[in-house]
């Protein structure tokens, strides 16, 4: 896949061909991580067995390492472009493949749980989460897309010059298009509103134990997520400002979006094995 992504082979240049190059590189991440599937119990187990403080820095070594491997790629800028940037390069099929792996534990520990613990809900609701950010990556409203282009609606699925093929892209219209902000934030606030109250009345030992969740040490990897997606989010909106202020072009600063968003999904998966290695080494799983 690396290959197919290079520029100035003629034989490999699947990436001309939007659509198959896509296709290739998720199906090819993906079988590699089906492969990889029956040992992530072992992963775990493995994980669970290293003293905490040795966990963090395995952590930190880990997403230190892939973001400079990034930063490598990034100097070469027409190779970058493919895989760092694109649908059919490396990164956005690893963060498929990470929110999917993310769900596969979750649900897991789930069913691992004890039928008395409030976190089984937690880790249920967190797994169909997780499912939903994989769909976010392939852009799950191309269907939705596809008819509105055929109605004549849009073009080239986008409204005016911002890409709709997933509910993320929604903020880079409201910011395009300001007049639509107060519709977007009722809807959201509404939605909010509404399952914040369910949790409230039908779920209060669930709420306490996401509290203490938040609050337990395995969770500081979901801060520096925040912080990544926070960024990826920054990038994708205020590239124009952004590329006028550093002096890149506006692809070369597009480079940091997809990265940032891969970094905060590893954070999150690190987040995640944090949490269920604790819980085993409590069961005696470790030492």
């Amino acid at each position: 896949m690396v290959t197919f992504n290079i520029p100035g082979i003629p034989l490999v240049r699947l990436h001309e061909h939007r659509v198959p190059a896509i296709l290739f590189a998720h199906v090819a991440v993906g079988l590699l991580a089906l492969g990889l599937l029956p040992r992530v119990p072992l992963l775990i187990d493995r994980f669970t067995r290293v003293p905490p403080a040795a966990q963090a820095r395995y952590v930190v070594t880990t997403v230190l390492g892939v973001a400079g491997a990034m930063a490598l790629v990034a100097l070469w800028p027409p190779f970058a472009e493919h895989l760092l940037r694109r649908e059919w390069g490396l990164v956005e099929p690893a963060q498929f493949v990470l929110y999917l792996l993310c769900a596969h534990v979750c649900l897991g520990h789930a069913r691992h749980l004890a039928l008395g613990d409030p976190r089984r809900r937690l880790y249920r609701l967190g797994g169909w989460v997780m499912v939903l950010g994989a769909l976010e990556e392939v852009d799950y409203l191309g269907a939705v897309n596809g008819l509105l282009r055929l109605a004549g609606v849009l073009d080239r699925g986008r409204v005016g010059t911002t890409y709709v093929g997933s509910a993320h892209d929604v903020i880079t219209l409201v910011a395009t298009y300001p007049w639509m902000a107060p519709i977007v934030v009722g809807i959201v606030a509404g939605v909010a509103v509404v399952v914040l109250l369910a949790a409230w009345r039908l779920w209060p030992q669930e709420r306490a134990a996401a509290w203490r969740e938040l609050k337990s040490s395995t969770s500081w990897p979901l801060a520096a997520a925040a912080g990544c997606m926070l960024i990826a989010v920054w990038v994708d909106v205020e590239t124009r400002r952004l590329a006028a202020v550093t002096g890149l072009t506006r692809d070369a600063v597009l480079l940091i979006e997809e990265p940032m968003e891969l970094l905060a999904i590893l954070l999150v998966a690190a987040a995640l094995l944090l949490k269920v290695s604790r819980d085993l080494r409590r069961d005696g799983a470790g030492p």
